[in-house]
């Protein structure tokens, strides 16, 4: 018979149990000795976690076996396959036995090529699940621990403005002035976007060399951290690291947080009112920034002229896209006016109305197709119920299985489309109304009802030098 060796061994492991890779491969390679079994492959996994089959040499094994290489797989202890009972039970039933390959681990004595076999396997699988979690259990009361002292978890990212020696936290001298100043900055105005952007456009880096973004700028200053706390799992304790911040610096910027997001919920909750036709709608096609209406006085006429220019040629810092657009300016009479005469042609167009109208025909209920994908998935659970209670094996109904599964997808598509023709079937219904009354509106010298009619017709105005670009929302 030949044999597949598997070992697998954590740092953890190896300085505590004295499971090395090589311990093993010695006792296991003796055990095909004495049993004049011939071995194939060695397996290794040196420093990976039972967790997951996700291991290089776990992946060459299940490979090695579904292409029939070797006959059985052999291991020192069932945990070194796996930790997970779920893993476990699924490398055996649907790998190993699949292919008629057994599975022998030396320590339990465990042979799948015998009934008493196959049942113990299930039963050491639901304790090795059950030491997996017993040590997550203790890692985290311990992370618990450390936090009620003080002390820093240690894991993951190491906040900015702090270096992490020793298991402690230790202020750093230059990222701690970058801290203050972000908090400085967001007090004294500027938001958190702004503060990002000037940031990296002066090159101030921090330990970890990122950039600067809204993300990072706001989890600067919702830590707290910087006041001497740590938190963990939603409890918070008196850190023994050295603050950055003060308490006052970071309960004002709580507050003006705070402030901020009531003010913008309330902006939000308020329809758009523009003060121009086509303000919020209107772009540049040079360098993609929005347009602006600006006011200037005409010698020549004595009277002031409304024109649309590119915010790139304004003085507003943050929606400057290229300084060095060279867009003109446009008169916005005349620019409304010619839009508006646009919409007139349109509501009058038989074809653009026709194809309106062809888009709201009536479409197939997407309830007989939700009904169908139910019926998919009660399929499936009565199959799984089945194996779980021993009446069928899995390989019996692991065919039926895909093929209910590629059904249910295809049925999850059919209804994606469904419901998004119905969603244009009622969006047409709006157009062809307001369309309707267009001509009404465009005649009638209403600018606000002529803004509406724009806004609920119009998706984008691009304009370049001489050219205007309309993008209809239909």
């Amino acid at each position: 018979m030949k044999v597949g060796i598997y070992v697998r061994v954590s740092t953890l492991e190896q300085a505590t149990e004295g499971y090395s890779i090589q311990e093993q491969t010695d006792k296991l390679k003796k055990f095909c000795d004495v049993k004049e079994w011939s071995v194939g492959e060695v397996y290794t996994d040196p420093g990976f976690s039972g967790s997951s089959l996700k291991r290089p040499g776990m992946q060459k094994l299940i490979n090695d076996v579904e292409q029939q290489k070797i006959d059985a797989v052999l291991v020192y202890k069932l945990d070194r396959l796996s930790r997970s009972q779920k893993d476990t039970l699924y490398l055996i039933e649907d790998i190993f036995l699949k292919y008629n390959v057994h599975f022998v681990s030396l320590n339990e004595n465990f042979d799948t090529s015998t009934p008493f076999g196959r049942a113990s396997i299930g039963m050491m699988s639901v304790f090795a699940q059950l030491e997996r979690e017993q040590i997550t259990e203790r890692m985290q009361m311990g992370k618990v621990g450390r936090a009620k002292a003080g002390y820093f978890h240690g894991g993951g990212v190491i906040p900015h403005g702090y270096i992490y020696s020793d298991g402690q936290l230790i202020a750093d001298e230059k990222e701690s002035k970058i801290i203050n100043y972000i908090y400085d900055q967001y007090l004294s105005g500027w938001g958190v976007q702004s503060i990002a952007k000037q940031l990296n456009e002066k090159h101030i880096t921090a330990k970890r060399a990122v950039k600067w973004s809204h993300k990072v700028i706001l989890e600067i200053l919702c830590n707290n951290l910087y006041i001497g706390k740590i938190k963990w799992k939603n409890e918070t304790y008196d850190g023994l690291h050295a603050p950055i911040i003060s308490d006052d610096k970071f309960y004002k910027a709580q507050e003006l947080m705070a402030k901020r997001k009531t003010m913008a919920v309330k902006v939000n909750q308020q329809p758009f009112k523009s003060k121009y036709m086509l303000t919020g709608i209107c772009y540049c096609a040079v360098c993609g920034a929005r347009m602006f209406t600006i006011k200037s006085y005409s010698t020549k006429n004595r009277k002031y002229i409304r024109k649309y220019g590119c915010y790139s040629q304004s003085s507003v810092e943050h929606m400057i896209k290229d300084p060095n657009c060279d867009n003109d300016k446009y008169d916005g009479l005349e620019l409304e006016s010619y839009v508006l005469q646009r919409i007139k042609k349109l509501s009058m167009n038989p074809k653009t109305l026709n194809r309106i109208s062809e888009s709201k025909k009536a479409i197939v209920s997407p309830a007989g197709t939700k009904s169908q994908i139910k019926d998919t998935e009660e399929q499936i659970e009565r199959l799984l119920d089945l194996y779980q209670n021993g009446a069928i094996t899995y390989t019996k109904i692991e065919k039926r299985i895909e093929e209910l599964n590629a059904q249910k997808d295809s049925l999850n598509e059919q209804l994606k489309k469904l419901e998004s023709e119905k969603l244009n079937k009622s969006s047409s219904d709006k157009i062809l109304k307001v369309l309707s009354n267009a001509t009404d509106v465009i005649e009638s010298k209403d600018y606000d009802a002529q803004k509406r009619l724009t806004h609920a017709l119009i998706q984008k105005v691009t304009l370049k030098h001489d050219k205007v670009t309309i993008k209809w929302n239909f």
